[in-house]
């Protein structure tokens, strides 16, 4: 990463509440133009087991200045939660990546209910299958409901 792209955000804490309007500007400086800028925003997960990862919005923008900025509005999704526990933490960001060149830019979010991470404890005796876990916070849905809305 370098200063060659900002992604600038109103908030001083980038954190929202699931179905928010996710607004910013991209800010890009360098010698050369770029052919294409992307900004991605994706989930992602931290922990003990498999890495899942799902995009869920691509802004592109072709044939740019060297210089320049752009508005963007994102409606965020209602699932996956930004979620902390002992083992599993799922986690939201924003990239913005520019061709050619290896010019990046990166701001995490926190997407949950109250703009925190929702803090999982273990409980004693419970057992729950990583499938049902899933289908429980959300990881796989399209449609951008909350979890358990069907």
């Amino acid at each position: 990463m370098n200063d060659a792209i900002q992604i600038k955000l109103p908030e001083s804490e980038p954190a929202y509440v699931p179905g928010a309007e996710l607004i910013g500007t991209l800010r890009w400086n360098r010698t050369r133009p770029f052919d294409e800028l992307e900004l991605h925003l994706f989930w992602y997960t931290l922990g003990i087991g498999d890495q899942d990862s799902g995009l869920v919005e691509t802004l592109r923008w072709e044939n740019l200045d060297s210089s320049g900025e752009r508005f963007f509005e994102i409606r965020l999704p209602r699932a996956p939660y930004s979620i902390h526990a002992a083992n599993l933490e799922i986690k939201w960001a924003l990239e913005a990546t520019g061709k050619p060149g290896k010019d990046t830019a990166r701001i995490e979010l926190i997407i949950a209910p109250g703009g925190t991470p929702l803090k999982l404890e273990p409980v004693e005796g419970a057992s729950l299958s990583l499938r049902k876990f899933k289908d429980w916070i959300g990881i796989g849905d399209t449609d951008r409901e909350s979890p358990g809305s069907n």
